[in-house]
């Protein structure tokens, strides 16, 4: 499934009877924006999520055969375990610093023109990109609103980091312990 983001914006300022470009045309391309960078989110975390327990699964199946060492056996998937930590984590810094900035980017400009409807139908500016750029410049410090709102991804993260770390630890007890 390919997705294009594909924007147009058909009038100019200086077009038809009124000044401005079309409000409603404006909001419609805001929101495939923002919709299309919810999409890369949902795809990079379902992703994320589906690889580490592919990881996981195939690292526990593969070290399952009663040849292999007990050692060899736990030590290994104390590796697969902490090479799941370190990939969890940045693809959790990815989202947090990145992806997850450009949504509420976008989401703000959408924000704005629809505050902008309540008094005309019409914009002359598309400031859409300078909200993006501002949001994952993080030039304003976070609000209480947007903190209540990542608690969300946090719980998200924190639970699958829980559970390999848990793992792990797991596997480094049946390391040490003898045979």
């Amino acid at each position: 499934m390919k997705n294009k983001l594909q924007i147009t914006v058909k009038q100019s300022p200086t077009d038809g009877d009124q000044p401005g470009y079309d409000l409603f045309t404006v909001w419609q391309e805001y929101e495939e924006i923002a919709m299309h960078f919810n999409d890369l989110l949902l795809k990079i975390r379902t992703q994320s999520l589906a690889a580490v327990a592919a990881f996981a699964t195939v690292g526990g199946v593969l070290l399952k055969d009663e040849g292999i060492s007990h050692e060899l056996r736990w030590g290994t998937l104390t590796a697969v375990f902490i090479a799941l930590c370190v990939f969890w984590v940045a693809i959790w810094i990815l989202d947090f610093t990145y992806y997850n900035r450009l949504l509420l980017g976008a989401v703000k400009a959408l924000i704005e023109i629809e505050k902008e409807s309540e008094a005309s139908n019409r914009t002359s500016r598309i400031n859409v990109s300078t909200y993006i750029e501002q949001a994952v410049a993080l030039r304003k410090p976070a609000t209480r609103e947007a903190l209540n709102l990542s608690k969300g991804r946090w719980t998200f993260y924190s639970l699958v980091f829980i559970l390999l770390v848990s793992l792990m630890i797991a596997s480094v007890m049946q390391l040490r312990k003898p045979e």
